[in-house]
């Protein structure tokens, strides 16, 4: 089940082929709700094909677009558990992509809280759908705006 629609589907696949074309390192960001929670360790293993180097599960939240279909969110304990068997049970490869931006993969992979933004050491960026990069897709402010794709080049 697509959320926004198959079109947006296929327009993330070209990008995405798009980024490994040129050597881009990416990540993928996949939300989860009651439709497709099923298809997550498929998921991995497809990003793992494409080249992802990290993948962020995100639980669905009920607002803007997302209030018409509330019926869609998950328990936050039923997420918990998939992310923790997810990472559990899966191989080295799938523990080095799920390993990133998820507090509690993060806190299980060094046995800690982590208390800081792990994007920089990644090396990662983040694009808006205008193009325009920011540093981290928490900082999406006009102050932390470092250019954008469609006008600027990214050396």
């Amino acid at each position: 089940m697509f959320l926004r629609g198959e079109v947006h589907y296929h327009k993330a696949r070209n990008f995405i082929s798009n980024l490994r074309e040129y050597g881009f390192k990416f990540q993928i960001n996949y939300v989860v709700h009651k439709y497709n929670f099923h298809e997550m360790n498929d998921f991995v293993k497809w990003a793992i094909e494409e080249g992802a180097a990290q993948v962020n599960f995100i639980k669905f939240i009920p607002k803007g677009y997302g209030c018409e279909i509330k019926n869609f969110e998950i328990s936050e304990s039923l997420y918990t558990q998939l992310i923790t068997d997810l990472y559990t049970n899966g191989n080295d490869n799938i523990k080095q992509i799920l390993t990133g931006s998820n507090p509690y993969i993060r806190q299980k992979e060094h046995g800690r809280i982590v208390r800081r933004c792990v994007a920089g050491y990644r090396g990662f960026i983040y694009i808006t759908p205008d193009g325009s990069v920011y540093p981290c897709p928490a900082t999406v402010f006009s102050e932390t705006l470092v250019g954008n794709v469609y006008h600027d080049t990214l050396t």
